[in-house]
């Protein structure tokens, strides 16, 4: 018990000085974010987390999400379970569905964790050098590529690069350990997969894993000798063995989320576009050319001019440490073997962490987050080796190099501002109201209910995925000639029903499902303005008609605040539908069932959508209802309407596929309480 006690007693200041440091990074990459949390970016894609997440009431509906991979949304073609669902089921019980500044504190802390571990990663690969892995922290906060992910919190981006950066320490330290550590493995393995369910790029760890084990194990012996010992020893095999068994397995569990196992709107992976792809990633690292992404403008990173010239430098510094580790003897001491594998494995990993965001095509900035970390650590230790080789005194070295660290790091606040400023020039309205709406919505709460329809007008911005990642009402098209997106209409249709958040013909309208918290209301955007109802179409206004008696329309004015335009919405909606000599009536839906009698016509839809039928039977004063079918077998469908003149309470059959609707007239509609 003594000796217990002895030896949590002599930990404890270790434990202290730990605390501190951590307390110190985080402090500190709280400071040069400041930017980012006083701009408050309410990302467009936010909304869709709130809607996915009310789905799960309980730990067993949070199992199904990892259980049943999915693609999230067409605006979010990914599968990312810890960083969509977990997370946010953790900390929205203690900071609300609006508190995204919380939610940006978070992430900023899993940030300020993988400069922790970076730290630790970095004393383990360069034995006798420490200072180096201040420069890699201050290179990484300050790298522009990354704007996005200090901006935003959507899936919690330095979430996956903590657990990557923890799993890569565990496996170093368990290979430095000769490889008998069991608990080591065991928690690497298990940050991997945890990182993986984050973020796809985090699967290509497990390649970084066998990299780093065969570097670890050489000892400048001939190279067929190397592989000979390598595959030899049963351990080294077992532990290769294991590496492969759980990348594909992950690999495999990612695919889950595409039918086919392949991904549904990407045929093959073509040269031009990885060319370009690996292009654009190159550029984005040095700041060699900006604004070449298409909006929304937050694709494109602003680099200031120190920055770029401070990467230039280290890029020198990283270049020349090189040369003189490999190629200089004079320089060599009995350390460079170690620096030379070090180095070579970094280089490595920039690498194979380049694969999967190479043969995504993008090429966005973000994409970089595990190149850039490996990057950071190669600039981190070439500026201490060439400022303890060019100064003589180490404390004078060390000094020298810590004073670049705090210099570079600081930077990070001129890169956050110049692109805040940026992103507000060039879309800050949008931004602006999509922010106001969560903020100070229109005080509707205490009129909208569970049948409410929500008309949200666009009459500025005309761009639904700006205003929610939302979506206009019967807009089925989708772009399909990007170049990372090569589907044809119909595959896109079926990758679409195996969504998470499946797209519907109306009401695929966000922004006030979260503002209000009501996951269920109709909500629905529509670029139009109130007093012009008369430039919207028919079908469109035939749908708010229906819901004429409990339909509610807010707008944006030129200062990016919402108005409740319901009054004027409502009144011009009646002034339309006698302009149009609209008839609009209600119909009782019947499900499973099919009507029977005089058949008036038939109609095909173009989508499965029985408010088409509606609408064509209103339009006839003959047709008192109408028989709704829609069946898919194999690869066809049927998706029609057959429209009767006659219908009896008696004409009525089973029909699993079918859905009856007949007409509610007006006096028996008021005799049910629905004047």
């Amino acid at each position: 018990m003594k000796t217990k006690l002895r030896h949590a007693y002599t930990r404890l200041p270790s434990l202290l000085k730990e605390g501190l440091l951590f307390f110190t990074l985080v402090s500190f990459v709280l400071l040069v974010n400041l930017p980012v949390f006083s701009f408050n970016m309410h990302y467009p894609e936010q909304p869709l987390i709130y809607a996915a997440n009310q789905n799960i009431h309980s730990f067993w509906d949070l199992l199904q999400v990892y259980l049943h991979p999915k693609m999230f949304h067409v605006s979010i073609l990914f599968y990312r379970p810890s960083g969509h669902f977990l997370m946010y089921q953790l900390l929205q019980p203690f900071f609300g569905w609006h508190n995204t500044q919380a939610f940006i504190f978070v992430n900023l802390c899993f940030l300020a964790l993988t400069c922790y571990v970076l730290l630790k990663l970095y004393e383990l690969l360069f034995p006798n050098f420490k200072i180096g892995g201040y420069v890699a922290i201050a290179v990484y906060l300050m790298h522009p590529a990354l704007m996005l992910s200090r901006l935003i919190v959507l899936h919690f981006e330095f979430a996956y690069v903590f657990f990557t950066t923890l799993s890569l320490y565990c496996f170093v330290l368990f290979c430095q350990r000769g490889l008998r550590n069991f608990y080591l493995l065991a928690a690497a393995l298990s940050c991997y997969a945890f990182a993986v369910t984050f973020k796809e790029p985090a699967l290509f760890l497990g390649p970084v894993f066998m990299a780093y084990l065969a570097f670890s194990l050489y000892k400048q012996q001939g190279f067929s000798t190397f592989l000979h010992q390598l595959f030899q020893d049963k351990k080294n095999r077992e532990i290769l063995l294991l590496l492969m068994i759980v990348t594909l397995s992950l690999g495999l569990y990612l695919s889950l989320q595409w039918p086919t196992l392949h991904h549904p709107l990407r045929h093959a992976l073509q040269l031009p576009v990885i060319i370009e792809a690996f292009k654009r990633l190159f550029i984005t690292t040095w700041g060699l050319k900006a604004h070449f992404f298409a909006p929304p403008v937050w694709r494109n990173v602003v680099f200031p001019g120190v920055t770029r010239f401070s990467l230039g430098i280290l890029a020198a510094f990283t270049l020349l440490t090189t040369l003189l580790v490999y190629f200089n003897a004079k320089l060599r001491d009995y350390f460079n073997l170690n620096y030379k594998q070090s180095l070579a494995f970094l280089y490595l990993a920039c690498v194979i962490f380049l694969v999967l965001p190479v043969c995504w095509g993008w090429g966005l900035p973000w994409h970089l987050s595990l190149s850039l970390l490996f990057l950071s650590l190669l600039m981190g230790f070439s500026t201490e080796y060439l400022c303890r080789r060019l100064i003589g005194s180490k404390v004078l070295a060390n000094l020298l190099c810590f004073f670049i660290a705090f210099t570079l790091g600081l930077t990070a606040i001129a890169v956050n501002q110049m692109n805040i400023q940026y992103i507000t020039r060039e879309q800050g309205f949008p931004l602006a109201v999509g922010r106001n709406a969560i903020l100070n919505p229109p005080d509707l709460q205490g009129q909208l209910n569970a049948e409410s329809v929500l008309v949200v007008e666009d009459s500025r911005i005309h761009d639904a995925y700006l205003l929610g990642a939302s979506i206009y009402p019967y807009y089925f098209s989708f772009k399909l000639n990007s170049p990372n997106l090569d589907a044809t209409a119909a595959e896109y249709s079926i990758a679409k029903k195996t969504m998470f958040i499946q797209q519907q013909p109306v009401y695929n309208g966000t922004l006030f499902r979260w503002a209000y918290l009501m996951p269920t209301l109709h909500e629905e955007v529509y670029p139009f303005r109130v007093e012009h109802l008369e430039e919207v179409p028919d079908l469109i206004l035939y749908n708010w008609l229906q819901h004429a008696d409990n339909i509610f329309c807010l707008g944006y004015d030129a200062k990016a605040q919402w108005q409740d335009r319901s009054a004027l919405f409502r009144k011009n909606l009646q002034l339309e539908q006698a302009r149009r000599h609209f008839t609009v009536h209600h119909y009782e839906a019947l499900p499973t069932t099919a009507l029977t009698g005089s058949l008036l016509g038939k109609m095909t839809l173009p989508f499965p959508e029985p408010q088409l039928c509606q609408h064509a039977c209103d339009q006839q004063t003959q047709c008192l209802g109408f028989t709704y079918i829609y069946l898919e077998k194999a690869h066809n469908s049927v998706n029609e309407c057959l429209f009767y003149s006659s219908v009896a309470d008696s004409d009525k059959t089973f029909c699993a596929a079918c859905s009856a609707y007949v007409k509610i007239k007006p006096s028996l509609r008021a005799q049910r309480g629905n004047p």
